[in-house]
């Protein structure tokens, strides 16, 4: 059932929240033409399991790691999300953006992780230094 406000829209249309994320979806065969590693995704349903711990959207990559994602439509209500869920990756889709605008934001974001993750960890746990081979090329 929606929630009607005082001025007769629904609560549902005037949060661009899912509209955003179902645009993040849609950008995702964009994102695996320009990026071989991104396999698939997956969008949370709305107060289930994976949006309860403060995830929309999860990139899944074909070396075996995923991405989990918080779309915002803005930052207004950014410290609130990061005071709740400290440890999300968030992603501001402004209504501007296009398919391609999402899909290239993503790239970047996919791009720096597998960087800053090999980097960072395998630097700093040295447990599995053979995996140094495998960093991500620059």
């Amino acid at each position: 059932m929606v929630e009607k406000l005082k001025h007769g829209k629904s609560k549902d249309q005037n949060n661009p929240g899912p509209k955003n994320e179902l645009r993040v979806i849609n950008s995702i065969p964009i994102l695996q033409r320009i990026n071989k590693l991104v396999i698939g995704c997956h969008h949370s349903k709305k107060n289930g399991e994976i949006d309860s711990m403060g995830f929309d959207v999860t990139i899944f990559l074909r070396n075996g790691f995923a991405l989990f994602v918080q779309v915002k439509s803005s930052n207004k209500k950014l410290k609130d999300h990061f005071d709740s869920y400290p440890h999300t990756l968030v992603v501001i889709v402004s209504p501007n953006m296009s398919s391609e605008q999402i899909a290239e934001l993503l790239n970047s974001i996919i791009n720096n992780f597998g960087k800053n993750f090999f980097d960072k960890v395998i630097d700093e746990n040295d447990v599995y230094p053979e995996y140094r081979r495998h960093k991500v090329p620059e």
